[in-house]
């Protein structure tokens, strides 16, 4: 439980909120709103005013978006045959081109990269670098695949970003007729030696393919600002192909485009690993591992958590007890006991601290959980329910909602 696991069931996650009111009527420390989770460092940097209010509107984006390449080559850029067209052909409509206005140097530019649609919700994975200094961005997404095809423009929001993994999560805030999703891989598709596939608009090239090979794989490795498990490759990588997609010969992401070393398309080029990826878009984070000494016992001892009681209220119809499962003094998760005998009691977490409860619990009569709900982006809508037994906190059992 001190993993402050995930969400609970649409069936009750109405009556919980129904009791939030409550929750902050009780003077506890619950944010009446927490919209969006971006970090301190890149909130900061959010220029305010007309330049962000319309992005679609942005006359100095449009030009920008009709400068791009009107009539490439019609053939697939890149070589390796059949397949790598069938690959291209699954994946392309997946990929999407991103553009916002920033400030540098009290001038306005335009910053330009590229995305993955990796949910049918129209949530994109990009890199912290692409979208740094905007709230807002402009997407576009590509009807088709065919050469000279331009894409449909929408807007999205910032919804999380990790600078220390240089990812990103943004969401439509409309949605097209139609959306293609990239499939998430993993890490055992990697090796040195493998090919890969990069998919990505540098330049403002739409729709540019490259392939190269894996030249090694490089845990824990520091780049920028940033510390992650990254892809090294000979792939070409150049400026407007950060954010984009690095495929796995089975068509899986498995990295996500950040940096060159050197000059571009040097042979020295970066994603972060898919390791790091699916942490981000689960919502985890990473421990930084303890060196080694000889008081390291201690220290693991003297900062280990315990789930501590804060308060109790007692409300009409139902008791609430609050506890600090992360040993920041504030509430995180709320035991609700109804004093109707045939309610179930419901035990919900807030695991990033903004104020939403993201994990929800049906506890029996017990007090262990039999079903539950996630929102596991932290949206404020459930991604999935859980299954439980044994009085296992983490679901057996997984159901899309």
């Amino acid at each position: 439980m001190n993993n402050k696991i995930f969400c609970l069931a649409t069936v009750f996650s109405g009556i919980l909120m129904a009791h939030i009111s409550m929750v902050q009527a009780s003077g506890f420390d619950v944010p009446a709103e927490a919209q969006m989770t971006v970090s301190d460092s890149m909130s900061a940097a959010f220029p305010s005013g007309a330049l962000f209010s319309d992005p679609l509107a942005d006359p100095d984006l449009g030009k920008t978006l009709m400068g791009v390449e009107m009539n490439p080559p019609a053939v697939t850029r890149g070589s390796g045959g059949q397949e790598l067209e069938r690959l291209f052909a699954a994946r392309c409509r997946s990929v999407v081109f991103i553009a916002h206005k920033v400030r540098r140097g009290g001038k306005a530019s335009v910053s330009t990269g590229t995305g993955s649609i990796v949910s049918i919700k129209g949530y994109i994975l990009t890199a912290a670098h692409v979208v740094k200094g905007s709230r807002q961005v402009v997407v576009g997404i590509f009807p088709s695949c065919k050469p000279g095809t331009q894409p449909e423009l929408f807007k999205a929001r910032v919804v999380r970003t990790d600078p220390s993994k240089d990812l990103a999560l943004l969401k439509l805030t409309t949605m097209p007729y139609d959306i293609a999703t990239m499939p998430i891989g993993r890490m055992n598709e990697v090796r040195t030696g493998s090919s890969v596939i990069i998919i990505g608009h540098p330049r403002r090239l739409f729709m540019s393919l490259s392939e190269g090979t894996v030249s090694a794989i490089r845990p824990n490795y520091k780049f920028l600002r940033s510390r992650a498990t990254v892809i090294q490759t000979d792939g070409a990588i150049n400026p407007g192909n950060s954010g984009g997609p690095m495929l796995s010969d089975k068509g899986n992401l498995i990295g996500v485009n950040s940096f060159i070393y050197g000059k571009a398309s040097a042979g020295l080029n970066f994603a972060v690993a898919v390791t790091d990826v699916r942490d981000f878009l689960s919502g985890k984070k990473k421990k930084p591992v303890a060196q080694k000494k000889k008081s390291n016992a201690r220290i693991r001892q003297t900062s280990k958590c315990n789930i501590r009681f804060l308060k109790k209220v007692s409300k009409k119809k139902a008791t609430y007890k609050f506890y600090d499962s992360s040993c920041n003094g504030k509430a995180d998760t709320v035991v609700i006991k109804y004093d109707d005998a045939s309610k179930k009691t419901i035990m919900a977490m807030d695991r990033n601290n903004d104020g939403k409860y993201d994990v929800k619990f049906i506890l029996n009569k017990k007090g262990k959980p039999v079903l539950s709900s996630w929102d596991d982006d932290f949206d404020g809508e459930d991604d999935y329910m859980g299954k439980h037994r044994n009085g296992s906190f983490r679901p057996y059992k997984k159901v899309s909602i």
